[in-house]
C-alpha cells in the first residue's frame, strides 16, 4: 500500500442460537457447527496506509496485538479504525 491509500470491509454481527464443538484426535477435523442469526449491523473497518501503525475503534485508541503482528508481518504501517453500533461484550461477535 502506498501513504494514502485505503479499504473499507464490513463484517455484520451475529447471535449464535445453538453451538456444538465437534472434536476429533486429528486437531484438523476438529471444529464445530451451530446456527443463529447475522443481524443488519456490524462493524466496518477502514485501514490507511500511515507512517506509523494505529488502532481505532469507535474513535478511541488501543492496541491489538493480532493487527500490529499482521502488519509487523507484512513490513506495513497503516490506520486500521473500526467502527460499530453493536455493543461490546454482549455476544454479538464483536
Amino acid at each position: 500500500m502506498s501513504e494514502g491509500d485505503e479499504a473499507t470491509a464490513f463484517a455484520p454481527g451475529h447471535v449464535t442460537g445453538l453451538f456444538s464443538v465437534q472434536r476429533a484426535d486429528d486437531p484438523q477435523r476438529t471444529g464445530s457447527r451451530g446456527a443463529g442469526v447475522t443481524l443488519s449491523s456490524g462493524v466496518t473497518t477502514t485501514v490507511t496506509a500511515s507512517d506509523e501503525t494505529r488502532v481505532r475503534l469507535n474513535g478511541g485508541d488501543l492496541e491489538i496485538e493480532s493487527v500490529s503482528r499482521v502488519l509487523d508481518a507484512l513490513g506495513a504501517t497503516a490506520t486500521v479504525s473500526a467502527e460499530t453500533e453493536l455493543p461490546l461484550g454482549a455476544g454479538f461477535g464483536v
